[in-house]
């Protein structure tokens, strides 16, 4: 199985940190609420100590993690993924199942040169970790050909 490009690391600290803003504005709220209806101040050193850890968590230590345990694979008759930071799953799709194949880009995951490969089955989807986009797109049009070539009893 091969691992998922460098970039990834990036790529899944950036959007640790445009959450963190939001994580922020929730902490902006939270210190109005505290300080209009003149609560306790341990309330925000509390808070204040919570946002820490997480934004620790997601911008340093979770993208290492991730890096290092995801894991995917694809293969002539079944598609493998392995991926996850605290719970780690593994993920088995027939390519006799596959109905569609995607290629999904947003403007962040663009500027890291990166892509998501989403397989659709008739009752689920599972998304490829991201890929460099060169190797998504070459990934997206291997599962098609695989897709193609399969014979179905159905």
């Amino acid at each position: 199985m091969k691992k998922i490009d460098l970039q990834a690391v990036s790529y899944l600290r950036m959007t640790a940190v445009l959450a963190a803003v939001f994580w922020l504005a929730g902490a902006a709220l939270l210190t109005a609420a505290v300080l209009y209806f003149s609560w306790p101040y341990f309330i925000l050193w509390i808070a204040a100590a919570v946002l820490a850890v997480i934004v620790i968590i997601d911008v340093f230590v979770s993208p290492k993690i991730y890096y290092k345990v995801t894991r995917y694979g694809v293969f002539d008759n079944h598609i493998i993924v392995r991926k996850g930071f605290i719970f780690i799953s593994t993920t088995l799709i027939p390519i006799k199942r596959i109905q569609g194949v995607s290629l999904r880009t947003g403007p962040l995951s663009r500027r890291y040169n990166l892509a998501y490969v989403r397989v659709n089955t008739a009752s689920s989807m599972m998304e490829l970790p991201p890929l460099s986009l060169k190797e998504g797109m070459e990934m997206k049009q291997k599962i098609m050909n695989l897709v193609k070539e399969e014979i179905t009893d159905v």
